[in-house]
């Protein structure tokens, strides 16, 4: 906004944008914006999670190499979860920790995305079958003497070949 000042030179008063809106400005990625912000290049004060209030005089010293968006880095190609519709048995392993997790959900990509976020290790979606919490509860008991805690099993080959049998037989599509 532009006000006059005491001496009549014009005062360009900071705004109140949303990271999106300032990345919109700036012609470049909200992901830039937040980088330059907490490199201390975008002098800004936040007021929320995705809201901060910037003036246009705060933006001297950015610079165009500072505005690209850093390299990609390469890696491997994530299945994509899909989205189904009912219950479905679950099987994600947490390789480094030699375990395999069997469950039970309506979303499976919410379920993944939550495991994900709570476990130490990597974890990799290995498929799903139809099915609700008693055939869950039936694997739990055929695979008994391999679990470790909870729904976590240890990766042995008699699970593991049943889980690409019965993926291969009548696992539910993975996009990927």
């Amino acid at each position: 906004m532009l006000t006059q000042a005491a001496n009549d030179h014009p005062v360009i008063e900071p705004i109140t944008v949303t990271v999106k809106g300032a990345a919109a400005r700036l012609g470049c990625a909200p992901a830039t914006v937040r980088r330059l912000c907490k490199k201390g290049k975008l002098r800004h004060a936040r007021i929320g999670r995705n809201t901060i209030v910037i003036a246009p005089s705060w933006l001297v010293g950015i610079t165009e190499d500072d505005l690209k968006d850093p390299p990609l880095i390469a890696r491997e190609p994530r299945k994509m979860v899909p989205p189904y519709i009912g219950y479905v048995v679950y099987f994600i392993e947490a390789p480094s920790a030699c375990l395999i997790k069997i469950g039970t959900t309506l979303n499976v990509a919410g379920r993944l995305k939550a495991l994900r976020g709570g476990s130490p290790v990597p974890l990799r979606f290995l498929g799903c079958i139809e099915g609700d919490s008693s055939q869950e509860q039936k694997l739990h008991a055929r695979f008994a003497d391999y679990r470790k805690h909870g729904e976590w099993f240890q990766d042995v080959p008699k699970l593991r070949r049943f889980i690409a049998r019965v993926l291969a037989a009548r696992g539910l599509p993975v996009d990927g």
